[in-house]
């Protein structure tokens, strides 16, 4: 019996070593791994005082430039771009940098070789984005080193993208590659980018007064009498190419009334006698909404800035000449920038296509545009195919599909669902998200969507337009021609279509 449990517990013991044995081995590795890599929290990648920072310089591939300086001192300052002549910056988005930069955590590194700093584009040379914060003469002595315009706190180089947000990182004088939430495009490095688009504006209740080649508009708390020949309510409707006066500087012509009260009246001298109008002041509406694209040389800086943010129904010369900025925003179809299938940038067009304005849309993903987050993700899973197969060798994709309009800006209707054909091109057919431009044509005056279809609905009714087959089809959306037989099916009955040709003639016809 004794010679019977020592057998059966032999084996045992062997387990019961074993176990120790890995137990020890993982502590020791567990120890070794805390003493190789400091422990506790990711360090602090970057250490300075934010608001000591008085330059940012912001770098790209071909020479792409751009510096940010803070002028001023105290209540005083201000971001300027220094690359337009201190033209006034963004200053909320360059603080976005600063404290970004200053928040970044040295986690793990994904390599540390200088095959691989040159491979994810984090070189000393060779970069996307190099980001370079400095401090004035005297603050934080000891950090950094001596740059153009004080001291330098941080130096940040920014590679390849590694998907959503995710880019590969590293340090100034570090060998450690590193993976940061920064994604490239929300560093552009062109001056324009970072103007600030609202510094036209004067907010419309503190617009007492309009000039205009010696017309006056100034608001008025009660009517002017009957009869006055010198003065009548009027609408400064082209008041977006006229000056504002604060009402600091300036008195009201005698007999004029100053405005106490929201929707007060408008008062003009300089009128002929008995001129008179009821409509609202759509001049002062516009001076509050002014905006601008970018800047120009000074001869046409004026005229093609109005025309590219004219306010809607004010009429505005178009520059004599073109540049890239221009035709881009004069385009007469809907044009898009995109990264990692997020809007860098929109034209005049799209926005009007989609009811938006340039804050719902830049920095967005494209989802916003579609009906569902399916419609979004199987297109993107598609053009990526499409594309990743270089079809015709150059990056190119084109279908039609049917798009959600966000409203309520420019007449659109929150929420409709209209035909629209997109043709783009991937600049890197290798990366067919990397970076691409999209153009976006509204086919609703040609093809109106009446049936309330399904998302795979309507993916199969735009290919059946293209003219596949089921068996094409099938291919296409990764389904079975069997499967496609059926939405098909589905598709005459809701259509009210006996064949195919029907179906599709009643979709082009916009009688679907």
């Amino acid at each position: 019996m004794t010679t019977l449990a020592m057998k059966t517990n032999a084996p045992l013991r062997g387990l019961a070593l074993l176990l120790a044995a890995q137990l020890a081995l993982a502590a020791a590795l567990a120890w070794w791994q805390g003493r190789t890599s400091g422990g506790g929290e990711p360090r602090a990648l970057f250490t300075f005082d934010v608001v000591a920072v008085q330059r940012l310089v912001i770098e790209g591939p071909d020479n792409a430039r751009v510096e940010l300086r803070r002028r001023g001192a105290g209540a005083e300052a201000a971001w300027v771009v220094a690359d337009a002549g201190d033209f006034p910056a963004d200053a909320a988005r360059v603080r976005q940098v600063i404290d970004k930069l200053h928040g970044l955590k040295a986690g793990d590194p994904v390599a540390t070789s200088a095959e691989a700093i040159e491979r994810f584009k984090v070189a000393d040379q060779g970069f996307e984005r190099r980001v370079q914060a400095e401090v004035a003469q005297g603050a934080q002595e000891a950090q950094g080193a001596q740059g153009a315009g004080g001291k330098v706190v941080a130096t940040l180089l920014l590679g390849t993208s590694q998907g959503a947000r995710r880019t590969h990182a590293r340090k100034a004088g570090e060998a450690a590659v590193l993976s940061v939430d920064w994604p490239t495009y929300d560093l552009p490095a062109k001056p324009d980018e970072w103007l600030d688009k609202n510094a036209l504006r004067v907010p419309r209740a503190e617009i007492d007064a309009i000039e205009i080649d010696g017309l006056r508009l100034a608001r008025a708390a009660v009517a002017p009498a009957a009869g006055a020949a010198a003065s009548a309510v009027a609408d400064p409707a082209a008041a977006a190419s006229g000056t504002a006066a604060d009402g600091a500087g300036s008195a009201p012509a005698a007999g004029a009334a100053t405005h106490s009260a929201a929707g007060a009246a408008w008062q003009a001298s300089g009128l002929p006698a008995g001129a008179s109008s009821t409509a609202p002041p759509s001049g002062a509406q516009a001076i509050a909404e002014l905006g601008f694209t970018g800047l120009r040389g000074r001869d046409e800086a004026a005229r093609a800035g109005a025309w590219a943010s004219r306010a809607p129904g004010t009429s505005v010369a178009a520059p004599a000449t073109l540049d890239h900025r221009v035709a881009f925003e004069m385009a007469p179809v809907g044009l898009v920038i995109s990264r990692e299938r997020l809007m860098v940038d929109v034209n005049r067009e799209l926005l009007k296509m989609f009811g938006a304005t340039r804050e719902m849309l830049v920095g967005r993903s494209f989802e916003l545009l579609y009906p569902t987050a399916v419609e979004f993700e199987r297109t993107g899973a598609r053009i990526a195919e499409r594309i990743g197969a270089q079809l015709d060798g150059e990056g190119r994709y084109s279908d039609e599909r049917v798009m959600k309009r966000l409203g309520p800006f420019g007449g659109a209707v929150a929420g409709e669902l209209f035909w629209c054909h997109v043709s783009g091109r991937a600049l890197d057919p290798d990366q067919p998200h990397a970076q691409g431009i999209w153009a976006f044509e509204d086919l609703s005056s040609q093809r109106v969507l009446r049936v309330e279809f399904t998302p795979r609905e309507r993916e199969i009714a735009a290919l059946l337009i293209e003219g596949l087959t089921s068996k094409g089809i099938g291919r296409r959306l990764a389904v079975s021609p069997r499967t496609v037989d059926v939405y098909r099916a589905r598709l005459m009955r809701k259509t009210g279509a006996a064949t195919t040709p029907e179906l599709v003639h009643k979709l082009l016809a916009g009688r679907a």
